[in-house]
């Protein structure tokens, strides 16, 4: 039975933005990633936004802000409540990731595209696979069979498999057939029978018509460039992803520091770099295996990195003699330590700035790359050298400083006012509570149960009392009142020993007495 497929681009698709795309298999909706820049340009995300209500499943294929940066925003602002699926190195990573872009925004400027607690509300929605595991989804879903592969290329990164019937889908973006420093190459040619003729195939070709020397030559080169700078008294910036790619760089320059007995500061500068190092060691069974041998042999974790310091604040980065190596972030250049790192080295022309991936567009680095591109693009050597750009650039530089005068006890005054009203707030929910509590509360029915979001609403007219009830047979009152306040009247017709309370047991002699001779009087009438 062949299932109606409609594939629709909403971003990533003949240009340079992040990838987000929808496929509908019959009723089912699914999102093929949720990109991103860490510019967080909310324009990119309008074709999102219209369809996100609509989504029953998201796959996220790697852990890079191009494929999950807006799904926070996504679950936060656009009501998007459907199960995500991705690897278990997506997940953390990714969630490192975004902590790191959100962090190195705060640390400059009000940021309220998303918070922390919005990236951690939507990766606890996350569900994770291993690869070549079939997984059957459920709801609109239903029928549809989804499996991860590897894509080579970042930890975890997944080319997905989906089926219905017997239509096949295959979704491979940004993979690598080469093995990499850490990681196998995928397995899109190495199991080739697992992928002939799919129904669909989503792929991408921005990189189709590069053609790359050697992994060796080309870390030679780096190797190269980085100790020309470092023995002339200069710095090296490497701007670069901060859970993906920084990881296969941390490594290769980790092993040369060692065998080399190198003594120049070798740096990782991000937000979140001690748990992304931490995550690396505990994933080692998702990594090449070389790295497994190796760590079977010596028992030594490849990621133990000796070599490397890990700083995320600014005052233990500059305790540390120049000239040094810096693998910082963010790789656009337009946040986070990179960007400072950039504005301070900038006009040392001993210095050098490596860019190891493809540029944001829009973006400082974008134009410095497209500076240095026109200065070496007539050479003929195969893999471009470094060359000294002379430039001015205008920049625009934020920074927090601390509040001061007028200023200071206004924001002191505002922040008093927000505090009084929570706790009012937090005391009235108490108190409402409190109210509700019945002291046999053991003893009551299901059916006593009152609804706690009736005291924490304003009425204007009179509300239905739905819990007249007699407590002796448990039955409603046909007619029912209306109370003007929505509140409850706490009698209790128990005592502390669950016995029936008789007010006649507790009336006066005198009362009784009177009671019994007009009884008596009324029979003598009668």
């Amino acid at each position: 039975m062949t299932s109606y497929i409609k594939f629709t681009a909403l971003s990533g698709a003949r240009d340079d933005n992040p990838l987000c795309y929808l496929l509908e298999i019959d009723e089912a909706k699914i999102l093929l990633d949720c990109g991103w820049y860490d510019t967080f340009d909310e324009d990119l995300l309008k074709p999102l936004s219209e369809v996100a209500n609509d989504i029953d499943a998201v796959l996220l294929s790697h852990a890079d802000i191009e494929h999950i940066g807006a799904l926070p925003y996504a679950m936060a602002k656009y009501k998007m409540t459907c199960s995500v699926y991705a690897t278990i190195p997506v997940q953390n990573m990714g969630q490192m990731c975004l902590y790191d872009a959100v962090q190195s925004h705060i640390a400059t400027e009000d940021f309220t595209k998303f918070s922390l607690d919005d990236i951690d509300n939507a990766f606890e929605k996350i569900v994770q696979l291993r690869y070549q595991q079939p997984f059957l989804l459920s709801g609109k879903c239903k029928g549809i069979i989804i499996t991860a592969y590897s894509a080579g290329h970042t930890l975890g990164g997944t080319i997905w498999k989906i089926k219905k019937d017997t239509d096949e889908i295959l979704y491979a973006v940004n993979y690598n057939h080469k093995k990499e420093r850490h990681l196998e190459g995928t397995q899109l040619h190495l199991n080739s029978e697992l992928f002939t003729r799919p129904s669909l195939l989503i792929t991408d070709s921005r990189n189709s018509l590069n053609v790359q020397p050697s992994r060796k030559q080309r870390d030679s080169f780096l190797i190269d460039t980085i100790f020309d700078a470092l023995n002339n008294n200069g710095n090296v910036l490497i701007p670069v992803e901060s859970t993906t790619r920084i990881l296969e760089l941390a490594y290769i320059l980790d092993q040369h520091w060692g065998n080399n007995r190198v003594n120049f500061p070798l740096v990782v500068f991000t937000h979140q770099g001690y748990r992304t190092i931490q995550f690396a060691k505990s994933m080692l069974e998702w990594m090449s295996d070389a790295l497994l041998n190796m760590f079977s042999q010596t028992r030594e974790n490849p990621f133990e990195l000796k070599h490397i310091k890990l700083k995320n604040k600014f005052q233990d980065f500059e305790e540390l003699k120049s000239p040094k190596v810096v693998l910082a972030s963010m790789k656009s250049l337009e946040t986070g330590y990179a960007r400072d790192l950039f504005i301070n080295w900038a006009q040392n022309p001993n210095n050098l700035v490596i860019f190891p991936t493809k540029c944001q567009p829009n973006t400082l680095s974008e134009k410095i790359y497209n500076l240095w591109l026109d200065v070496v693009k007539d050479m003929t050597d195969d893999i471009k050298p470094a060359a000294n750009i002379n430039i001015d650039l205008e920049l625009e530089i934020k920074s927090r400083i601390p509040l001061e005068g007028e200023e200071l006890k206004e924001f002191l005054r505002l922040d008093q006012i927000k505090k009084e009203k929570e706790a009012a707030e937090a005391a009235q929910r108490k108190h409402n509570l409190l109210i509700m509590e019945d002291d046999d509360n053991d003893d009551n029915d299901d059916n006593d149960e009152i609804d706690v979001n009736l005291l924490n609403t304003q009425f204007d007219l009179y509300v239905r009392d739905i819990n007249n009830m007699d407590y002796m047979t448990n039955m409603h009152y046909i007619n029912q009142s209306y109370k003007m306040y929505p509140c409850n009247d706490q009698r209790k017709k128990f005592d502390d020993y669950g016995e029936v309370i008789n007010a006649e047991e507790y009336t006066h002699d005198e009362f009784q007495s009177t009671e019994i001779e007009n009884t008596e009087k009324d029979n003598e009438e009668e």
